[in-house]
């Protein structure tokens, strides 16, 4: 499952496809889901016991928004952390929920009415452009950032969107000795790919039982 040109498979926080962890941590329960219709993503990704190790709002509370400021979460599956991002930026910022299946996209749009928070819009990307607006403060992607092919390409067309100051977040799961397979991905591999692609690495949490939380900023070349 990856951002190809041809086929674009997300898990974000997770999107809508992909390999997704759900009722318990990633580490003693996984579960492989195709994207089977906005339905199948909903019981996966707003399953209950996500919360327990994703912790949703200790992640927010961590990306330091600010009132006004302009977000983007790349690969916002069914919009899971989206009401949470509209709460930091307030009434008078902006949430870019960015999806590149339109059933989501229009699931997000509806989610957004329902939970009051005219600040999030829903953008239909591509799988090789993130079609984001511009003047964006943060960028974020849980979930995701292992699932793009091209990744440097990719942060290069995200880095044209971000503001002067602008922050790139990447929290995604842990990778250890014993995996065998892509289902993860080494932090030390996201930040040689973002180090060379102009960002620069400001903070390195641990906060979270199975992922690292890995925050960047534009680097002044």
């Amino acid at each position: 499952m990856r951002f190809t040109a041809n086929v674009l498979i997300v898990v974000i926080a997770i999107v809508a496809v992909g390999e997704v962890y759900s009722q318990a941590p990633p580490d003693s329960a996984t579960y492989r889901v195709e994207f089977g219709g906005v339905q199948n993503s909903v019981r996966v990704l707003d399953s209950d016991g996500r919360a327990s190790w994703q912790l949703p709002e200790a992640v927010v509370d961590s990306l330091k928004l600010l009132p006004g400021q302009r977000v983007a979460d790349i690969g916002a599956g069914t919009g899971y952390f989206n009401e949470l991002l509209a709460e930091a930026v307030g009434p008078g910022g902006k949430v870019y929920a960015q999806e590149i299946r339109p059933q989501l996209v229009e699931y997000i749009r509806q989610r957004a009415i329902s939970e009051g928070t005219p600040q999030v819009e829903a953008i239909l990307g591509q799988p090789d452009d993130p079609c984001l607006p511009d003047s964006l403060d943060l960028v974020f992607l849980c979930n995701t950032y292992r699932y793009i092919d091209g990744r440097r390409a990719y942060i290069s067309l995200v880095r044209r969107h971000l503001v002067d100051s602008g922050r790139l977040v990447v929290v995604d799961f842990r990778r250890y000795p014993a995996d065998t397979t892509e289902r993860r991905i080494l932090p030390g591999r996201v930040i040689d790919e973002l180090e060379s692609s102009g960002y620069e690495l400001i903070r390195d949490l641990s906060f979270l039982p199975t992922q690292f939380f890995l925050e960047f900023e534009l680097r002044d070349d």
